[in-house]
């Protein structure tokens, strides 16, 4: 996307790249580039069953007590 007058160095015209790093921001005229932020995945974790098979060693002790 090409936006115009919009670099902050020379008022040049500004177009939007991505390379293996990210998305940033490249004026035309005299080079000039901005690293655009990019958004990360939020994962929630929560804590569900525990696999079935050989019990904790907390609740063997407690057992065998």
């Amino acid at each position: 996307m090409v936006s115009f007058k919009a670099c902050p160095r020379c008022n040049g015209d500004v177009v939007t790249k991505m390379d293996m790093y990210g998305r940033y921001n490249e004026c035309l005229q005299c080079g000039h580039s901005v690293d655009l932020p990019t958004q990360r995945a939020v994962f929630h974790w929560t804590k569900g069953r525990l696999k079935p098979g050989r019990p904790r060693k907390d609740a063997a002790r407690r057992d065998a007590a």
